[in-house]
């Protein structure tokens, strides 16, 4: 357990000294950001249902949280969709980008290939980024955005925190050799969202 703590802890500050260096300002790559977040959160509920699919009887409380957690993320991507359109923008002026893809793609192969119990690494990575980097975000962007462009981020940085600690509770069914992998993939699936919102910067993606 802490290790996961202390991996979640280094790649958040990592993400938040990230912040300060991308052009959150410019209009057309925020929405680009928000176009990709729509791409892969539109995922969430299936992934979750998968892994909840591959967990064996014996950790149900695992899988009652899974299910849970599916309702909680229900049609979150039309926050971040919505936010797009107010920016101006619609989802055919951002490609989905390659970064994008590896963000949901890895968790479902890393579920067919080792268990459900590797879902959390990509769920601990995103929501402590959530609560973490993106409320520094979020109070960032106050400064420049309507609230009805940043409702995607306003939504998860004060649902997550609850979040986290369901997520930290149920690691208690785990054994100590997958505690150790999923550490691994909180670090890989924190480095994959910062690859994505890295990539957004370049000119070709964006709208002219």
């Amino acid at each position: 357990m802490k290790n996961i703590e202390k991996v979640i802890e280094l790649k958040c500050k990592e993400a938040t000294t990230l912040l300060n260096q991308l052009p959150w300002s410019d209009k057309k790559y925020y929405g680009n950001v928000m176009a990709q977040i729509y791409y892969y959160v539109q995922y969430s509920t299936r992934l979750l249902a998968y892994a909840g699919v591959k967990t064996p009887f014996e950790q149900n409380d695992f899988f009652d949280r899974l299910t849970d957690h599916i309702g909680e993320e229900s049609h979150h991507e039309m926050l971040a969709l919505n936010d797009l359109k107010n920016l101006g923008f619609n989802l055919s002026d951002f490609p989905e980008l390659n970064e994008t893809k590896e963000i949901y793609e890895s968790p479902y192969a890393k579920v067919f290939l080792k268990g459900s119990y590797t879902i959390m690494g990509w769920v601990l990575g995103l929501e402590f980024l959530a609560v973490t980097t993106g409320k520094v975000l979020y109070n960032m962007l106050k400064e420049t955005y309507n609230e009805n462009q940043l409702s995607f981020l306003k939504v998860h940085v004060l649902e997550d925190e609850h979040h986290t600690k369901d997520a930290l509770k149920i690691l208690d069914v785990f054994t100590e050799e997958e505690i150790n992998e999923i550490a691994q993939i909180v670090d890989q699936s924190i480095d994959a969202y910062l690859n994505m919102i890295k990539s957004c910067v370049k000119q070709e993606e964006l709208v002219d």
